[in-house]
């Protein structure tokens, strides 16, 4: 479905596509980048759940973890996962832009384990923070089965939708800094 003024304007996508891209002014049921790992709370699996960002060191949706066990790599489930996060990416009109802490260059994502359970930990800067506000997110992580070694790595990912409204961003190449106008 394409949302826009020759369209008239919709203010949300239909719940079995609810996930709107920037890029494309489409809504989507999910993601086509990369294998999407589930979010799973007590009201069950979610691929592309709707979040609130929290402030640094607080989990991105702290009442679901990520389903990382039983997602399968070349047709055979993985019974151990061990993974890393390699990247974070906000959505925009103009496609897919790398999150970083500018002090770091590391990702603004980590994964947190807590009883046996995995979560994601926002560990952004504020400006990343408000740079994703109002837009999908695509985190991307590193993975490889501990219980069978001789699966290569493989690299799944995890995507939510931010609350908020998006803010406007331009790139000012001669000084090297994203500047935010909202």
């Amino acid at each position: 479905m394409t949302v826009g003024p020759s369209e008239g304007c919709q203010c949300q996508c239909p719940s079995a596509t609810a996930t709107f891209r920037d890029d494309t002014g489409t809504c989507v049921s999910t993601l086509t980048e990369c294998p999407l790992a589930d979010f799973v709370s007590s009201s069950g699996p979610e691929k592309v759940p709707y979040v609130f960002m929290p402030l640094k060191h607080q989990l991105v949706h702290p009442t679901a973890e990520v389903a990382l066990l039983g997602l399968e790599h070349g047709g055979t489930p993985l019974l151990s996962p061990v993974c890393v996060v390699t990247k974070g990416s906000i959505l925009t009109q103009a496609g897919w832009r790398n999150m970083a802490n500018t002090s770091t260059f590391e990702p603004p994502f980590r994964l947190f384990r807590d009883g046996g359970r995995t979560y994601v930990q926002w560990v952004g800067e504020e400006a990343e923070r408000a740079a994703a506000e109002g837009r999908l997110v695509l985190v991307t992580l590193i993975c490889r089965d501990a219980a069978q070694p001789s699966t290569p790595v493989f690299r799944p990912c995890l995507a939510f939708r931010v609350a908020g409204s998006p803010g406007r961003w331009r790139w000012a190449g001669a000084v090297g800094e994203t500047l935010w106008e909202f």
